[in-house]
Order: structure tokens, then C-alpha cells, then sequence
């Protein structure tokens, strides 16, 4: 990438528009961007890079910042690059965002950022996103890599040269991108850590499960399990010991089983003769409370069984109150069809009433839809002319519009030549001035060149000697030698003069050519404009100015514009009217057609409704001559009491009925109860009771405590075998997790430099140490030069401690006394000589891992003021090296021998009240 011409518009210390034209430098060599400090050196860059990124080219500056303080609320804030790839030319135009006076009214308005990169088939590309991408792909580096190839300031590169190891780190893997071997060098470090962290979790859970272990506290191998719950014992003995013991509670477990089956045994034989003593007394307070229960049941059956016959006499005449009830139900059902059919007949009466007035209904909207019919029809024929009227309309305005167009582009043609005439004009007074100034610096020039002349020739007249021969005219007689002048330049005073007298002559030269290329313009677009004013406006008339008539033929033109757009309008209202008619005559006519059918069926209906009313009515005298009672409700009445009486005698007969039965089966079963109970205690011993219950509490006590004794040793027995289970697999967990950690440890320590005994280099840092290598390679080829083959950087490859990360430590080689010490010791020339050589190195290698891109310029920020003369001409011939394979080189500095070393410059000047300015000298 080659800048070819850089403009900036009030962009950091510039003011106005500012171009700078590199092509003046040529295609290689150095050039020197000077000026005083903050007059705007390193803005060129920033400009360059804001171009082709959008973003400043340090950090400290961002995007938003480069509005220029000075410039006026009507200056827009941009930068343009032209700039050359692979031998095209590209031009890319951006502007910051930025706040501004808003150009309507008052208030201040925000100018987005915007871009926009022409191609070099005429292709544009806009949109900040869409840009970046473009100048990404096309050059191949982003950014970063850009500034790191094209910006070479040596502050920064100072530091890289001074840095520690772990600075270095830092610095080259923002560089070289190895972010990803310290993720994994952190990856495998937690993962060790985590590996640790389960060991030692795995190591106190075998403790826990070791100390939930139990055995009684008078066993013999309570000793041995103290000490395994003390750590003292290795997991296999502990897991034997835990055998043993498991062994020896089993043993025990069966012996108390065997024990309580027996004592179990012995107190059911006590259970089943307490239960038939128990049984014993029950049978006899049974039969006590049976037989006086017995007697008192026999006298009540004799009372249940008279009332009994007694209601059951009573049947005859509940037979007769069910048919009395049967008949009044249905008489009840023909009150229910009365009150249906009256209800029915009052219904159609309104029903009826309900048509009547529909039907008059229908028949007024009947003659309503065919008088809408009707005027619709009428209207219908005053439409059907419609449309031809608007197509004349259309046609004549499209006649008018195209005049009226012809007549505006005329007047803004005219306009263009009114401006294109003041530029003339404009032009014409610069060439005055150029050429008075011209004449006045040639006057000027023949004057001083005359007293230059006549000076010379005062010189050789004081070395004339009589009778020896002039050198000019060969004679030996010198009557008038001519004499000094007093006020006569020196020749380099007369150069300058000569050099300003051409330069306003060029000027003047210039401008008169323009003049000429504007008067040009001007008469072909006026002799055009006059040609098409004739056409249209149908030939001259000198008394009204052309541009006065367009305009009043415009004027006129949209007036009948306006008026035909209305016309137009009222065609296409009745166009749009005529179609809403031809639709709505058929909804019309089948509205009329609808409401005749519908009256049809009213009419209908109405006859229907008559002819069941009548029949209705008749019906319901008929009903009411056949009811027995004035009303429904008294009819229900009367069949209510007879259903309650009738009920009454019903649920009398059938409570007696069951009394009696209930009392004659419990007498019964309490005759069958005496007997067996009788039987039962017939030739049986009555048992002693109380020395039973004292023989089962002894059995109970010994019972309970065998059972205490086998729960003791049950749980006991179920703690120790889970436990041995966990022991185990915790053991089995605990073996697999160390020979695991073992193994990520050894990784973690190798790649984070923790191995004992050796240097301490950590991955990342490992992977770095060979793009140092290669860097410190590419720089020694300029160090060497710099320092006239005294200095040469080596990476340190011993570590200052055991106890500090090392590999990117930089020692210096001194072959003038075979010294090699830290780069700390260099002197301020020679670290910057040692920082600029490690920093175009670096470019070097990141030009190289960016896939063999080539950037045809780079600049230089600084650091030559530390230099004495010898190693300043040094310094140079090694840049000079640079520019082999056209390359331009741009040193920024404000060092005053750099001015004389180097012709090409670019001057940056600063004024306090209207921002910096740029001079260029080329060759």
C-alpha cells in the first residue's frame, strides 16, 4: 500500500482542507515530516490510518476526538486517501462522528460516521462495517498489524527492549496471538489443582467411612480400631480389620437368633393358657347377660305382636285411597294441557301481531328500494360518457408537464452559467493580480541582476593593472574601470529572486490558462442555452430577458397545471362514481326482488297464523267443560291429602310388621346364645389367672433383653459392612484420581515452568522465545550497521533465578571486548539504535506472518535526538535500507541535522489562533 495524496478537513490541529501530495516523493527513499512539538507530526498518520480503519493509530486517541478546535461550525470533519495496491488506485473518504451547528434552525446535531471507498472500476462501497471489510480483505492485515508494519515509534519499542520476562509475555502475545498456550497452561493448572482438591476430598471421606467403624467397647479389637480411626493403620489392614470384626458380629447375630426363637417359643406356650383362661371368664359373664336378656325380650314380643294384627286390618282402606289419587293425577294432566294451549294461543296472538307488522314493513321498504332503483338507473345514463373527457385531460397535462420540465431545465442551466460566469470573472482578477505581481518580480529580478552584473565587474576593475592586458576585453589601457555598488545581492540572493520571479510567472501563466478554459465553457454554454431558448420559448425578443420569460412561462405552465389536475380529479370522482352505480343497480334490483318474496311469505304465514288461532280457542272451551275443580292448585290438593293418608297407614303397617320380626329373631338367637354357652363351661376347671400373667412378664423381660442385645449387633453389623463397602471404593477412587494427578500435575508443572531443577519457562513463554529468536535475527542485520558492528542482541538463555519466569530475557554482545551484559547497560544512543533495529525487526516478522504482505511505506516517530553524528549517519544508511524494493520511508522528527540530511519534507508549522499548516519539499 502506497498513500498517493492525503486530504484532511478540520481533523485534530487542521483547520480547514489540507492536502498532501505524496506522488512528489517518488516511489522510494526517505522523506522527513518535521515541525515544532504538537504542531500535528503524528496527525498525518493518525490521518492515514483513520482512512483505511476508521480508528486512530495510537490508543490514547480515539475516533470521536478528531474534530479540530479550530475550525468553523460550517468546516465538515474528514479525511480522503488516495492510495495504490498491486498497482491500482484506490480512494477512500471517511468522517468521524461528530457534534455540529444543525444546518436548519438552531441547536446542535450529530454527524454520523460514515465511509465510503471507491474501486478502481468505478465500483463504490459505503457503510462504516462494509468499508472495513473491504480494506481488511484487500490488504490482507487488520489494524493492529498494520500499525505494528507501518508505525515504528520508538517510545514504545524502548519499552519491549527493557522489558522483563513476564512484559515481554504480555507484550508478544497481544503481538503473536498465543493467548491460547496460557489458556491451556491455566486449563492444565486448574485441572490439577481440581485433581488435588479430589484426592484430598476422596482422602477425608475414607476417614469419615474408617471412623463410622464400631465394635463393643470390651472387644479385643477395640485396641486395633482406635489406631485405624488414629490414621495408624494402612487401608488394607483396616479393611481385614473391618472383616474381622463384620465375621465376629455375624457369629454373634445368629447366637441371640436362636435364643429368641426359643424364648418366643415358651411365651406363646403361656399366651395360649392365659387366652384360655380369659376365654373361661368371658363364657360365664356371657351367659349371665344372655339369660336376663332372654326374659326381657319374650314379655316385649307379645305387646309387638298385637299391634302388628291391628294395622294390618287397616289394608282395605288403603287400597281405596290409590285409585282416588290415580283418577285426580290424571285430571291433573289436562290442567297441564289447558295452561299449554292458552299459553300457546297468547303466543300466537303475538306471533300474529308480530307478521301484521312486518308485512307493512316490506311493503313500505319495497317502494323505497324501487324508487333507489329507479334514480340510480337515471343517474346510470348520465355516466356513460365517462372516461373519454379524462383521457383528453391526461393527455394535454402530459403535453403542459413536458414543456414545463424543458422550461426548469433551461432556467437551471442558466443558472450554472450565471455562477460559471462569476468564476470567470473571479479568475480574471486573479490573473491581474498574478500578473502584476509577475511584472513586479521580474522589475525587481532585472534590477538586482543588473546590480549583481555591474557588481562583478566593480570586482575585476580593482584588479587591473596598467599596462597589463584585461582578462575580459584584452586590452592594456584602462581608462574607466567601473566602480563597486553598495546595494548590489549576493548570488544566492538573486536566485531566490530568480526562483519567486518564475514561480509568478508560472502562477500568472497558470491562471491565464484557466482564465481561458472558463471563458470556453461560458461561450459553448451560452451559445447552447441561447439555441435552446429559441426552441422553446418560439424565437428572440430582446426586450424581455430570456430567464425572465422561462420564468413567467413557468409561472403560467403550472397554473394551468393546477387547473387541469383539478379537472382531472373531477373526472375521476364520476369515472369512480359510475363504477359504484353499475354495482349497486344489481344489488338494487335483487333488494326488490328479495323484499316481493318476502312479502309473499308473509302473506302466507299471516293466513296460517288466523286459521290456528281458531282452532285453538275452540280447543280450550272444549277442556275447561270436562274439570271437576276451579283451579289446578286446588285439584292437587285434594290428591296430596289422600297420597299423605294413604301413605300414613302404609308406613304404620310396615313399622309394626318389623318390630315384630326383630324382636322374634332376637328371641331366638338368645335361646340358641344360653345353650352354647351353657355347653361350653359344662365340665371345665376354672383356671388360676394370676400366676399365668406373673410365668409370661418373666418371659417378657428376658425376651426384651435378647432383642436389645440383637439390635445392637444388627446395627452394628449394617454400619460396619456399609462402611467397608464405601472403604473400598473410596480406596479404589482414591488409587485411579492419583495416578491421574500425578499425571496432569507433571503436564501443569512442565507447562506453567515449575519442574524442579529447571529454568522456569512456561508454555506461552516457549512458544514466544522462537518468534524472538526470529526477530532478534532480523534486527542483528540492522544493529550490526547501526552500531558499526560493535553491538549484537542475544535472547539470555540461562535464568537470572530459580524463583521468577525467564526465557525472554535480552542480553547484548559487545565484540569490541567480547563482553556480553544486559541491554540495561546501553547508553540512550545505543538503546535507541538497539530499540529501533528489535522494532523493525518485529515489523519484519509480522509482515511475514501476515502472508508476505508488503506495505510500500512506513513511518519512523522519533528518538534520533539521542544520537551523536556518528551513529546518526549509521542509523540513516540502515533506514536507508528500508526503501530498497520502492519503499518510502517517513521519518517524524523535529531533530535539526535530519533537516539537513534529508531533502524531501514535509513542514508543519503551528499558529496559535488558526491551527497548523503543512508546507511540502520535494525534489
Amino acid at each position: 500500500m502506497r498513500p498517493l495524496k492525503l486530504i484532511i478537513s478540520a481533523f485534530g490541529p487542521y483547520q480547514g482542507r489540507t492536502e498532501l501530495d505524496f506522488e512528489g516523493f517518488g516511489t522510494r527513499g526517505l522523506y522527513l515530516i518535521t515541525g515544532d512539538t504538537g504542531a500535528g507530526k503524528t496527525t498525518i498518520f493518525d490521518a492515514i490510518t483513520f482512512a483505511l480503519y476508521g480508528e486512530a493509530s495510537g490508543s490514547s486517541r480515539e475516533a470521536s476526538m478528531f474534530r479540530s478546535a479550530y475550525a468553523s461550525a460550517d468546516t465538515p470533519t474528514e479525511v480522503e486517501l488516495t492510495f495504490e495496491y498491486g498497482g491500482k488506485r484506490y480512494i477512500i473518504r471517511r468522517n468521524p462522528e461528530y457534534s455540529r451547528p444543525s444546518k436548519r434552525g438552531e441547536g446542535i446535531t450529530l454527524q454520523r460516521a460514515d465511509a465510503q471507498l471507491t474501486l478502481p472500476d468505478g465500483r463504490i462501497i459505503t457503510k462504516y462495517k462494509e468499508v472495513n471489510a473491504a480494506v481488511c480483505e484487500l490488504m490482507g492485515i487488520d489494524r493492529g498489524q498494520f500499525l505494528q508494519i507501518a508505525m515504528i515509534a520508538q517510545g514504545e519499542f524502548l519499552k519491549l527492549l527493557l522489558a522483563p520476562t513476564e512484559e515481554r509475555i504480555k507484550i508478544f502475545r497481544r503481538i503473536f496471538k498465543t493467548e491460547l498456550y496460557r489458556e491451556l497452561q491455566e486449563r492444565l493448572k486448574s485441572e490439577s489443582g481440581s485433581l488435588r482438591d479430589s484426592c484430598e476430598a476422596l482422602r477425608n471421606s475414607l476417614n469419615q467411612y474408617i471412623g463410622g467403624l464400631c465394635c463393643a467397647p470390651d472387644d479385643v479389637l477395640s485396641v486395633e480400631l482406635a489406631k485405624a480411626k488414629r490414621g495408624e493403620l494402612p487401608i488394607p489392614e483396616v479393611i481385614i480389620l473391618a472383616e474381622r470384626m463384620i465375621t465376629q458380629d455375624a457369629d454373634a447375630e445368629a447366637g441371640l437368633d436362636a435364643a429368641l426363637s426359643e424364648a418366643e417359643k415358651q411365651l406363646g406356650q403361656v399366651d395360649a393358657r392365659l387366652g384360655a383362661a380369659g376365654e373361661y371368664e368371658k363364657n360365664e359373664a356371657a351367659l349371665m347377660q344372655s339369660a336376663g336378656e332372654l326374659k326381657l325380650r319374650r314379655e316385649q314380643l307379645v305387646n309387638l305382636r298385637e299391634n302388628f294384627e291391628r294395622h294390618k286390618a287397616e289394608q282395605p282402606e288403603c287400597e281405596a285411597l290409590s285409585g282416588q289419587a290415580a283418577l285426580l293425577d290424571e285430571e291433573l294432566r289436562r290442567y297441564d294441557e289447558l295452561e299449554g294451549k292458552k299459553a300457546e294461543y297468547l303466543a300466537l296472538t303475538e306471533k300474529h301481531k308480530a307478521q301484521l307488522q312486518l308485512h307493512d314493513r316490506r311493503t313500505s321498504d319495497l317502494e323505497k328500494y324501487r324508487a333507489k332503483l329507479e334514480r340510480l338507473k337515471e343517474e346510470q345514463k348520465t355516466l356513460q360518457d365517462v372516461g373519454e373527457q379524462r383521457e383528453k385531460l391526461l393527455r394535454e397535462r402530459e403535453q403542459i408537464s413536458s414543456r414545463r420540465d424543458g422550461l426548469a431545465g433551461l432556467s437551471v442551466s442558466y443558472a450554472d452559467l450565471r455562477r460559471l460566469e462569476r468564476e470567470l470573472d473571479e479568475s480574471q482578477q486573479a490573473y491581474l493580480r498574478a500578473r502584476e505581481e509577475s511584472g513586479r518580480l521580474l522589475d525587481e529580478y532585472t534590477a538586482k541582476n543588473r546590480a549583481f552584473l555591474d557588481e562583478q565587474a566593480g570586482i575585476l576593475a580593482k584588479t587591473l593593472i596598467d599596462g597589463e592586458p584585461c582578462p575580459v576585453c584584452g586590452s592594456v589601457e584602462h581608462p574607466k574601470p567601473a566602480a563597486l555598488s553598495t546595494d548590489a545581492p549576493t548570488e544566492a540572493e538573486l536566485e531566490e529572486l530568480r526562483k519567486k520571479s518564475d514561480a509568478a510567472a508560472e502562477s500568472a501563466s497558470r491562471a491565464s490558462i484557466r482564465c481561458g478554459e472558463l471563458r470556453g465553457k461560458a461561450d459553448n454554454l451560452r451559445e447552447n442555452l441561447d439555441k435552446r431558448a429559441s426552441e422553446l420559448l418560439g424565437g428572440a425578443d430582446d426586450t424581455i430577458p430570456a430567464e425572465k420569460r422561462i420564468s413567467e412561462q413557468i409561472v403560467g405552465l403550472d397554473a394551468k397545471l393546477a387547473a387541469l389536475n383539478e379537472r382531472i380529479h373531477d373526472e375521476e370522482n364520476r369515472a369512480a362514481r359510475k363504477i359504484k352505480v353499475d354495482e349497486s343497480i344489481p344489488k338494487g334490483e335483487e333488494c326488490v326482488k328479495d323484499a316481493e318474496l318476502e312479502i309473499m311469505r308473509l302473506n302466507s304465514a299471516v293466513a296460517a297464523s288466523d286459521a290456528r288461532r281458531t282452532e285453538l280457542e275452540k280447543y280450550v272451551r272444549e277442556l275447561i267443560s270436562h274439570l271437576r275443580y276451579g283451579s289446578k292448585a286446588e285439584a292437587a290438593r285434594q290428591r296430596d291429602a289422600l297420597i299423605d293418608r294413604k301413605n300414613l297407614l302404609k308406613l304404620q303397617l310396615e313399622s309394626a310388621e318389623k318390630a315384630f320380626g326383630d324382636c322374634e329373631k332376637k328371641v331366638v338367637e338368645l335361646n340358641g346364645r344360653v345353650e352354647q354357652l351353657k355347653g361350653l363351661l359344662e365340665g371345665v376347671e376354672k383356671p388360676d389367672t394370676d400366676r399365668l400373667r406373673a410365668e409370661r412378664e418373666e418371659l417378657s423381660e428376658s425376651k426384651r433383653m435378647l432383642s436389645d442385645r440383637r439390635v445392637a449387633v444388627g446395627s452394628r453389623l449394617a454400619a460396619n459392612r456399609a462402611a467397608l463397602g464405601h472403604i473400598r471404593e473410596r480406596s479404589d477412587e482414591l488409587s485411579r484420581t492419583e495416578r491421574e494427578w500425578s499425571s496432569v500435575q507433571a503436564l501443569s508443572n512442565t507447562a506453567n515452568g515449575n519442574v524442579r531443577g529447571k529454568d522456569k519457562i512456561m508454555l506461552e513463554t516457549y512458544v514466544q522465545t522462537t518468534y524472538f529468536d526470529r526477530i532478534i535475527r532480523r534486527a542483528n542485520t540492522r544493529f550490526m550497521v547501526m552500531s558499526g558492528g560493535q553491538y549484537e542482541l542475544k535472547r539470555r538463555i540461562d535464568a537470572a533465578s530459580g524463583r521468577s519466569q525467564s526465557g525472554l530475557e535480552l542480553d547484548v554482545i559487545d565484540h569490541y571486548n567480547g563482553s556480553e551484559r544486559s541491554v540495561r547497560t546501553l547508553s540512550g544512543g545505543e538503546a535507541f539504535k538497539a530499540s529501533l533495529s528489535l522494532a523493525l525487526g518485529l515489523a519484519d516478522e509480522i509482515q511475514s506472518a501476515a502472508g508476505g504482505i508488503r506495505l510500500d511505506t512506513m513511518f519512523v516517530d522519533e528518538g534520533f535526538g539521542s544520537l551523536d553524528e556518528e551513529s546518526l549517519e549509521q542509523a540513516m544508511r540502515a533506514l536507508a535500507g528500508l526503501t530498497e524494493g520502492n519503499r518510502l520511508v517517513g521519518i517524524i522528527s523535529h531533530v535539526a541535522e535530519l533537516k539537513e540530511k534529508i531533502d524531501r519534507q514535509i513542514i508543519i508549522t503551528k499558529d496559535r489562533t488558526g491551527g497548523s499548516r503543512i508546507k511540502v519539499v520535494a525534489d
